[in-house]
């Protein structure tokens, strides 16, 4: 079965938040504190590819 670009987004959004909440627990506050708005950021960008 393919992918739809709805599935595919979601994957992405997935795989970042668990990205996220795996790395952000040994990262220093101020530079976590990023994270997400730069993976949200790279989710946003990927939909208009």
């Amino acid at each position: 079965m393919t992918e739809t670009r709805k599935e595919k987004v979601e994957r992405l959004e997935n795989a970042l938040l668990e990205y996220i909440e795996r790395h952000t627990k040994d990262t220093q506050p101020e530079i976590a504190a990023t994270i997400p708005t730069v993976a949200m950021a790279l989710v946003e960008l990927w939909k208009i590819i």
